[in-house]
């Protein structure tokens, strides 16, 4: 809304009057006749004293000055602070010495009020008076397009763009001037008023053309001379002025344009004003166009059609970034039609482009800088716009001619009739079109306007803007690589990366180091950050990195090959070859072995080189260090490899340990699908005092809390042969147990179900059993009680010399219960044999068939948490996995539509390409065709078990049931036939959280959950980083802790961010097979084979699954065990959480995880390695959900951790680096820490809070033998620890050192793959020497034990160690003799998985 303002026009406003004197009389003459003498009065002065005087006028001022008497009055200034800026002629007229000017105030007060003193005398007297005088100032403006002469100029108060009788009206002069008095408005100085002037009519004085009812309008200025022309009549009109003529491209301000005279500046040679009038010319030929196009019968004011055009000129200049071009026809054309529809006027079918057409002829030609915009030329063809083809396009439009008469009314000959304009322009292509106006120049049938080279025909685009054709340029887009091979070519943004290598040799012999450069090569397009440089060398090995070093062990011709692969996905290779000759030189390696003080190895092994000695029952006891790790091996006769104990068997191993009290015994042994193994512990009378009896490979008991002598008897059950690994005292937490003395259970019951297919009376066995035990059966294939009473002593086993008829202790009893019930389970006929014990189940359950066998949800109290949420669907979990088989029947309806394939590499995909939006898992096994390669014969489909555990669909009847109920399942397939890629996982993480990825999608309704069930390899800036962003995205992210039954870190699950879940079995301890460590966050079930809890189930995790039968791809249901089985319980109950409290966050979660509020503690009080903070309970969980849901905050728990739980330092142990740090949430200060002995020294990591690592040191000198503890106590704001110490003062005599057994050492060649050379050696105060021979080459340092005698050394349950770790092994480069190569030895922990290093080694 503009402001309009009421003036008036004042010539000269002054109130001007003049008092005239009296006249005398003649004087009387009395008696006496006396003369009388007349008065002289002073000076009058008459009428107003203050005047207001318009700027720029002369003055010529006559004050009310006169005399009494008549007499002649001289007036003169004399004084006033403003006096000098005035004269006074003597008659009395006042004026101005020099003009003043309103916007440069010369009085006093610099407010354009002038103040004077006047005084006017007759010679005698005088009267002085004082005058004010006020400027008022006048606007000065001038209407431009040529001057236009004549124009009727107004203040447009009532907006309806007429010149009303009350509205100050002027007129234009013969050069386009006008004054008027400016309104009564506030304006600052070079600022636009909102006061708005209209210019209707006149005559272009350049082209002596009438404009007729043409409208233009302008912003006046107060204080400045100002112009109207066509470009302030768009700005007038459009909603931002600026961003309207920032589109023109002049680079001018709205008041650069109120106070530019662009007619005057071109004459004066100024380029600014030069651009500015020809765009005006060109603008006011599509005003005047635009006005005859539509203005039929004058029913549409110019005014409309000016404010029309400046909103689609606007428009044009917000959604456009190139300027607005006035000489493009299409531009033109498309202005007409639009003011046309705005203004609901109809056109005749391409009446509008032909116009434009003829519009875009002379406005080309008013834009060529060969023609001055104020002469000849440019007055000729303005005059051909204002009156030709408006002429034309009147006729047109009121439809007396058609398009056809248009174009001829408007040809080049007929608008250019009086001058030869063509004449005196090039034509470059000889068309009869001069160049200025052909929108063509050099014919090659592209427009000038998106002509890169309008002036050769040969060429047309120029896309780097190097001024090199494309046709010619060998790299279009100027990005460095050549049209040849960018498959990109006009697009420099996606470069392919310019592989450049370089090695510091070329050739040499076997080994050959070699060191690989690619640092020079150029990424191309994308973050330099996000490249893949991919090594491969030409036998077999790869490698990523810019700079690489590899050495060839075999002989040969290599070709190494650098692939880059940039952040756009666009690669390059290049390869340079190496030749490698054979070695001929010989050379040695030799070094130490070193043990741990606390390894010992069973006395009675099975090696034929070595010299057993029996340790075969109490008598003959094994002493034993403590702590200790120990290797064994046990066998019954005729059992195992041919060896020193094949023969006679080695059915007893007993070993005497001098315990401190309460050290953990752990067995793990090697193979129990082929041998069990049992645990039992006596005290110093030989009387049982605890046992482990199971059918897992793990056996486990706690020796009691006092101290003293105890023997270990590890016992082979039945049959068999295996290696073993027996710990004391050296782990801080049981292992999965057997049955043990602490089950409660009555003794000499036994619960047997037989296998349907099989009747157990044709089992000899079995007869035997029913004739000795009372049978209870609840059927013909139901559950049998056989209640065996006292008789079950028979199955007393001991090794310590005892007559039957002694009295039989009930710890005995209860072993020899367990032993009849392995001794019946093992039955060919039964299903399984159990104790007689009772379980209890829950109320809610889900009606799917195999519900029952999913014993993993009533662990996690989730059918109680089912009661009060089942899930909700605006919850997403992202399953990052090897795809989802999504036709599954319990799967189909859960899943989302934005699935996604990110493996890129073809040879790893098994669906026959790349990264796709097919997330469908093909099969990862050799049963998939495209997947020969794969290390399965038969595919896992372990996406779609992982996917089933969080969300099969549940309560319909089916097949399983899953954590959650509602929510969408986003499949993100990222694991093949070889595995998965950093690069892809990352790039899938980023996709899951709606964040930038490799495929350019970003998903719109993105995760909230993500579930890696994965793990491998190393850590990785890129996966950390992805991990980092999603989780800034609000995305919870949960992993499996892996399946190396190792505390080493395992990845993702190990990386910041990541909640890290470890698996726990039935009996709510530790899997054989997780992995431990100080990255658990939390556990949940992830099963183990056997049936522990005896439900006649497997205790494996069962959810869906597929198979692949005949090729083709069928649903399932199956029983899988793993961390990867454990991780998808926690995301369903972190899904069941959201879908009660929407707002939760990752840290509210880490949060609540380290409260332990949605979790049940295992293990040690607190955190703990193995289990975190808890195994997930989903009914505390839900619980605490609706706890926030209604404002609970979220919970700061800051909790003391330690990495020790008691210390033991056994015989030769002095000192201990023990751990602290902060499990919870919060600050946490340790405040104290109090030693409860003088022997015993801690030395604070000195933080300013107090965590970090503490060494604690014992001083054995000076003290007795004997055994001695203390406790070591650390108190914080996060709890208190306090930490046992134990160790034993011993004879100087009863010292040992490390032993391992006897020891092979071999050269393992690696390009042959077989050992070249060993040798055997025994330990000597805990070390082992050695010395090997052989050629020049590549090797693995390999020493290890063979205590199975299988020829093969690092075999479960046997010493192994690679040079220079066994976690991390080099490769031995053979080219000197090698000294010193020194490294150390551990034992092969057997696992159910990624058993040892995952081969042995022959010794030979």
């Amino acid at each position: 809304m503009h402001l309009y303002c009421r003036t008036i026009l004042i010539s000269v406003i002054c109130l001007l009057a003049a008092c005239g004197g009296g006249g005398g009389g003649e004087g009387g003459s009395g008696a006496g006749n006396s003369l009388s003498t007349p008065v002289n009065l002073a000076p009058l002065f008459s009428g107003t004293s203050s005047f207001e005087v318009l700027e720029a006028q002369e003055l010529s001022l006559s004050l009310s000055f006169s005399d009494p008497e008549g007499r002649s009055l001289t007036q003169s200034i004399t004084g006033g602070e403003d006096q000098d800026q005035f004269a006074i002629s003597v008659s009395g007229t006042l004026d101005f010495v020099t003009l003043p000017d309103y916007e440069n105030p010369g009085d006093q007060g610099a407010d354009n009020n002038y103040q004077l003193v006047v005084t006017a005398s007759d010679g005698t007297n005088q009267t002085s008076q004082n005058i004010s005088i006020s400027l008022i100032n006048v606007m000065e403006a001038r209407v431009v397009d040529g001057p236009v002469s004549g124009s009727q100029v107004f203040i447009d108060e009532n907006g309806d763009s007429i010149a009303n009788i009350n509205e100050a009206t002027t007129t234009t002069d013969a050069q386009g001037f006008f004054t008027m008095q400016a309104p009564e408005v506030s304006c600052l100085a070079l600022e636009v008023c909102d006061v708005v002037f209209l210019a209707v009519g006149g005559v272009d004085i350049a082209t002596n053309n009438d404009l007729g009812d043409l409208v233009l309008s302008g912003a006046g200025l107060l204080d400045e001379d100002f112009n109207i022309t066509p470009i302030s009549t768009m700005l007038v009109n459009a909603a931002d002025p600026q961003l309207l003529l920032d589109g023109f491209g002049l680079g001018l301000t709205v008041a650069d344009i109120a106070t530019m005279d662009p007619w005057q500046l071109t004459q004066n040679e100024d380029p600014a004003a030069e651009q500015l009038l020809r765009t005006n010319q060109q603008l006011l030929g599509l005003m005047l166009t635009a006005n005859s196009l539509v203005n039929i019968g004058g029913q549409i004011g110019s005014a409309d059609v000016n404010a029309t055009l400046a909103e689609l000129l606007s428009d044009y200049a917000q959604n456009n970034s190139d300027a607005i071009n006035l000489a493009r026809a299409e531009i033109l054309g498309s202005l007409l039609n639009d003011t046309a529809a705005t203004l609901e006027v109809p056109l005749a079918d391409q009446s509008a482009e032909i116009i434009a057409s003829r519009l875009a002829i002379l406005n080309n030609i008013l834009m060529d800088s060969e023609i001055a915009p104020t002469e000849e030329v440019a007055a000729a063809v303005i005059s051909s716009s204002q009156v030709e083809l408006q002429t034309a396009v009147e006729q047109l439009g009121s439809g007396a001619i058609d398009n056809a008469g248009f174009d001829s009314l408007t040809s080049l000959g007929q608008l250019f009739a009086e001058l030869p304009v063509f004449e005196l322009l090039p034509d470059l292509d000889e068309d009869g079109l001069a160049d200025v106006v052909d929108e063509d120049d050099d014919g090659d049938g592209v427009l000038d306007s998106e002509d890169a080279f309008p002036r050769d025909s040969s060429e047309t685009v120029d896309t780097d803007g190097d001024e090199i054709g494309d046709n010619q340029d060998p790299d279009d887009d100027n990005d460095g690589v050549g049209d040849n091979r960018d498959p990109f070519p006009l697009d420099s943004s996606l470069t392919p990366p310019t592989v450049i290598i370089s090695a510091d040799v070329l050739s040499g012999s076997v080994p050959l180091m070699v060191n690989f450069d690619g640092t020079q090569s150029n990424v191309g397009s994308g973050d330099a950050d996000n490249v893949l440089y991919s090594w491969s060398f030409g036998d077999g090995a790869q490698a990523n990195g810019q700079q690489v070093e590899h050495v060839y062990a075999a002989d040969g011709e290599f070709s190494a090959e650098l692939t880059i692969t940039n952040e756009d996905d666009l690669t390059h290779s290049a390869a340079v070859v190496m030749s490698v000759s054979p070695s001929e030189t010989s050379y040695s390696v030799s070094g130490t072995i070193v043990v741990a003080e606390s390894m010992a190895v069973d006395s009675d092994v099975n090696n034929s080189d070595s010299l057993p000695t029996g340790n075969n029952s109490l008598d003959a006891a094994q002493l034993i260090p403590n702590p200790v790790t120990l290797a064994g091996y046990a066998n019954t006769a005729g059992e195992g490899e041919e060896g020193a104990s094949r023969a006679s068997g080695d059915v007893d191993d007993v070993y005497a340990v001098n315990a401190l009290g309460g050290e953990i015994i752990n067995l793990n042994m090697s193979d129990p699908n082929q041998t069990d193994l049992d645990l039992y512990i006596y005290n110093s009378a030989g009387d049982l005092v605890d046992y482990s009896i199971g059918v897992t490979q793990f056996e486990s008991s706690k020796l009691p809390d006092n101290a003293g002598i105890y023997y270990i008897n590890v016992t082979v059950y039945d049959t068999g042969a295996s290696t073993y690994v027996l710990t004391i005292g050296r782990d801080t937490e049981q292992a999965s147990t057997g049955w043990s003395a602490a089950d409660d259970f009555v003794i000499g019951d036994v619960i047997v179900q037989q296998r349907q297919s099989k009747l157990l009376s044709t089992n000899n066995f079995m007869a035997q059993q029913k004739s000795i035990a009372t049978v209870r059966s609840a059927g013909n294939f139901g559950p049998a009680l056989y209640s065996y009473g006292q008789s079950v002593a028979d199955e007393i086993v001991s090794v310590r010399a005892r007559s039957m008829a002694a009295q039989l202790f009930e710890i005995e009893l209860k072993a020899a219960t367990l032993r009849r019930v392995k001794a019946i389970a093992k039955q060919d006929g039964v299903e399984y044999a159990e104790p007689n014990y009772i379980h209890k189940h829950l109320a809610t359950t889900p009606e799917d068939p195999r519900y029952q066998a999913q014993w993993h949800y009533p662990k996690i109290n989730l059918p109680a948490a089912w009661d009060i949420s089942t899930g909700d669907n605006n919850v997403k979990v992202a399953v990052l996995d090897t795809g989802v088989f999504d036709q599954h029947p319990d799967l189909v309806n859960r899943m989302s539509a934005d699935d996604y394939d990110f493996i890129e590499d073809a040879s790893n995909s098994g669906d026959g390409d790349g990264m796709d939006a097919d997330g469908s898992d093909p099969g990862d096994g050799r049963d998939n065709a495209l997947c020969s390669n794969s290390d399965y014969a038969t595919s896992s489909f372990h996406g779609t078990h992982v996917a089933g555990t969080i969300g099969a669909d549940s309560n319909n009847g089916m097949d399983v049931s899953g954590v959650t109920w509602a929510g969408e399942i986003m499949n993100l397939r990222v694991l093949g036939c070889l595995g998965g890629y950093d690069y892809d996982i990352a790039n899938a993480i980023r996709y899951a959280a709606g964040l930038e990825n490799s495929s350019g999608v970003i998903v719109a309704d993105p995760a909230d959950i993500i579930n890696m069930s994965l793990g491998g390899g190393g850590s990785s800036n890129t996966m950390q980083q992805a991990v980092t962003d999603a989780r800034n995205a609000g995305v919870v992210i949960i992993a499996a802790a892996g399946n190396s039954s190792s505390s080493q870190p395992s990845y993702p699950a190990a990386y910041e961010g990541v909640v890290s879940v470890s698996a726990t079995n039935t009996q709510d301890g530790l899997a054989s097979y997780s992995n431990y460590g100080t990255s658990i966050d939390i556990s949940a079930p992830g099963g183990e084979y056997g049936d522990a809890d005896g439900d006649g189930y497997q205790d494996l995790v069962l959810s869906t699954l597929a198979v692949i039968e005949d090729g083709v791809i069928q649903p399932t249901v199956a029983a899988y065990q793993g961390t990867s089985m454990a991780a998808p319980h926690v995301a369903g109950v972190v899904s069941l959480i959201k879908a009660i409290y929407p707002q939760l966050t990752p840290d509210d979660l880490d949060a609540l995880i380290v409260s332990g509020d949605i979790s049940v503690d295992l293990g040690s009080a607190g955190r703990d390695n193995d289990f975190g903070h808890g195994r997930i309970d989903a009914l505390k969980a839900v619980n605490y959900a609706n706890l926030l849901a209604n404002g609970t905050p979220i919970p700061v728990t800051p909790i003391l951790q330690t990495s020790y739980s008691y210390l033991n330092f056994g015989r030769l142990i002095s000192s201990i680096n023990v751990s602290t740090y902060n499990s919870g949430n919060g600050d946490l200060v340790i405040s104290d820490v109090q030693v409860s002995e003088s022997f015993v020294t801690v030395t604070s990591p000195g933080s300013d809070d107090g965590l970090g690592s503490y060494q604690v040191s014992i001083d054995r000198i000076g003290m007795d033998i004997g055994i001695y503890g203390a406790t070591i106590t650390f108190s914080s704001n996060g709890g208190d620890i306090a930490l046992d110490v134990r160790f034993e003062v011993a004879a100087e005599d009863d010292l040992t050192s490390g032993n391992a057994g006897l020891i092979y050492t071999i050269l393992y060649n690696v390009a042959v793959d077989e050992t070249v050379s060993s040798t055997i050696s025994s330990a000597t105060d805990g070390e082992y020497q050695f010395s090997l021979d052989s050629l020049g080459g590549v090797y693995n340092l390999i020493a290890g034990s063979d205590s199975d005698n299988d020829g093969y050394i690092c075999g479960p349950g046997e010493a192994c160690g690679l040079y220079p770790l066994a976690d991390s092994p080099v490769d031995l480069i053979l080219n000197e003799d090698l000294t010193e190569v020194d490294f150390g030895l551990t034992f092969v922990i057997p696992s159910s998985s990624d058993v040892g290093l995952n081969r042995a080694f022959s010794v030979r």
